[in-house]
């Protein structure tokens, strides 16, 4: 899936990446996402990232990947970034 935003980043989309973890977040955001495919070598993606979703904007598309505990947490997050 996450290849999959990556390709529409590509194509000319925006991609954001939002997650409460700053460190990880950061490292992303510096060094850029190893991406690897059998089809081809691995790829390193820059790609603009928050902490939270309530500076990011008004998205066309939501993806949510998380641990399944953690859904509606998610969910609702990104509920209140949209009022």
């Amino acid at each position: 899936m996450l290849f999959r935003c990556v390709y529409a980043k590509g194509g000319g989309g925006e991609v954001t990446l939002v997650d409460p973890f700053k460190e990880h977040m950061d490292k992303i955001r510096e060094r850029g996402l190893i991406l690897n495919s059998s089809s081809k070598e691995p790829e390193i993606v820059k790609m603009r990232t928050a902490y939270d979703a309530d500076n990011i904007g008004i998205m066309d598309y939501v993806i949510i990947m998380v641990k399944g505990y953690l859904t509606k947490e998610a969910l609702e997050g990104s509920k209140k970034s949209n009022r």
